[in-house]
């Protein structure tokens, strides 16, 4: 038996709850993540320069926090979570629309 549109699924959920679910799994994520993706960046950049500023890791962390604060580890985040947000929700929807459809 297929889960019909506005019926709900073994874990209790409908498209709409999936899709909730699927945005707050991709907030969370950006949020935990992107401090280390920020350094990453700023590292791979860096390292391109005459004489890098960064040391490793968490110099480049301690370097950022110190010189931007905290604040300086998200910026950009805002934009990211504009395409992030609605991405996450249709993809996390749509996995398991598919799963109930296919019997998983």
């Amino acid at each position: 038996p297929h889960a019909e549109e506005g019926e709900y699924g073994e874990d209790g959920l409908n498209y709409l709850g999936h899709m909730v679910a699927g945005s707050m799994a991709g907030m969370s994520e950006h949020v935990f993540m992107y401090p280390a993706d920020t350094v990453k960046t700023r590292m791979q950049a860096d390292a391109s320069r005459m004489q890098p500023q960064y040391k490793g890791v968490f110099n480049a962390l301690g370097l950022i926090v110190k010189s931007e604060g905290v604040r300086g580890l998200y910026r950009g985040v805002p934009a990211v979570m504009l395409g992030a947000i609605p991405g996450h929700a249709l993809h996390f929807s749509a996995y398991e629309g598919t799963k109930q459809r296919l019997g998983g």
